[in-house]
């Protein structure tokens, strides 16, 4: 598939990822491809929570994104 093809809509998915040695990650999309990133890279497209839930909280998250 190329990135023409799927920038027309299709969604491309992380299906899965292996640590590797150092700070590399080993990451596989949904169209069969794999791809080894440093730990930065991916760090970069981190996107900036709106709420962040701490380990110990008490109050559940909800089950469903907040489309408001």
């Amino acid at each position: 598939m190329s990135l023409q093809e799927r920038s027309r809509g299709s969604l491309l998915h992380i299906l899965a990822t292996s640590p590797l040695a150092g700070s590399d990650v080993l990451v596989h999309f949904s169209d069969g491809s794999s791809a080894v990133y440093d730990m930065e890279e991916l760090e970069k497209l981190r996107p900036t929570p709106k709420k962040i839930y701490p380990a110990n909280s008490t109050e559940r998250p909800p089950d469903l994104a907040d489309v408001a």
